[in-house]
């Protein structure tokens, strides 16, 4: 990377890290759609169903989710994952309006 900069410059090696990441996220978004619509799982509707029937099988209790349940946002972790994502996103956009980049 040191030598591409070096020959190519600073904006060719932006130009491949746009380029790698968009081929990497194009990969992610066509596997996540592959495993999703496969037999196996049946698309969205097909997943939760199965979620469902594991959950009803009494397969999976995760502690601290409200009855066990694996489709629920009503649980500890989710709480406090909502807490501090709120004040981050509060402390990183007080830091961006009252301490902006020198120009």
């Amino acid at each position: 990377m040191v030598l591409y900069t070096a020959v190519g410059g600073l904006k060719a090696t932006f130009i491949t890290g746009y380029l790698h990441t968009t081929i990497a996220l194009i990969l992610i978004i066509w596997f996540t759609i592959a495993v999703l619509v496969s037999d196996a799982v049946g698309g969205v509707y097909g997943l939760y169903d199965k979620l469902l029937a594991a959950e009803a099988a009494g397969q999976y209790y995760i502690v601290g989710n409200y009855e066990g349940s694996l489709l629920t946002f009503k649980s500890k972790g989710a709480i406090m994952f909502g807490v501090l994502h709120c004040f981050g996103n509060l402390a990183l956009m007080t830091m961006v309006i009252f301490f902006p980049q020198p120009k």
